[in-house]
């Protein structure tokens, strides 16, 4: 199931930031799912739908995208697209997606202003129903490989990884950080 709409007016990222959107200018949708089988494959869902919206934007003429783990789609280095995946108790997963349509500088907050971008701003168009069908065909390849083909999933995860070969520091959700360059990164546990 997946419900779409133009605007979100209390969206919100990891860590309980705000997600703003302008009216009318960017594509959000949710998407409710079973879990994997698997329980390990579960950290590689946020993947798999950034791998979609990876594709999905491509396909619709951005360029230079790349994932930044967990949850962040990056053209050029600056967010286009964000994913949030949750779940409470033993329910369905809950697929939060945001991405920046035809929202430009104006409308975002100061604070997020030099890190954030569009498909606009990408010299990319797309109309929100085409996009939003590619992204969940593009997510939906990508959960079946995770299942069922691992190394394709691998190698896709490989060829977008932000992260690989950069300084990064990790804040642990029970507190403490973790810093160092990044050489590999998998999502999966186990």
């Amino acid at each position: 199931t997946a419900v779409w709409t133009r605007e979100q007016t209390a969206g919100r990222g990891r860590w309980g930031r705000a997600w703003s959107s302008a009216p009318g200018k960017d594509l959000l949708f949710s998407v409710l799912l079973a879990p994997p089988a698997d329980a390990d494959l579960l950290p590689a869902v946020p993947v798999a739908f950034a791998l979609g919206c990876c594709d999905a934007l491509e396909g619709a003429g951005a360029a230079d995208l790349l994932v930044r783990w967990p949850n962040d789609v990056m053209a050029r280095e600056r967010k286009i697209a964000g994913i949030l995946v949750e779940r409470r108790g033993d329910g369905p997963l809950v697929a939060g997606v945001g991405i920046n349509l035809d929202s430009d500088e104006a409308d975002w907050p100061d604070e997020i202003r030099d890190a954030t971008t569009s498909c606009r701003a990408e010299g990319a168009r797309a109309e929100p129903e085409p996009l939003l069908r590619a992204v969940l065909a593009g997510t939906a390849d990508h959960l079946e490989a995770l299942a069922r083909d691992p190394g394709r999933f691998d190698a896709a995860w490989e060829r977008r990884c932000a992260l690989r070969g950069r300084r990064s520091v990790v804040e642990l959700a029970g507190g403490g950080r973790i810093a160092g360059t990044v050489e590999a990164l998998g999502c999966r546990t186990g």
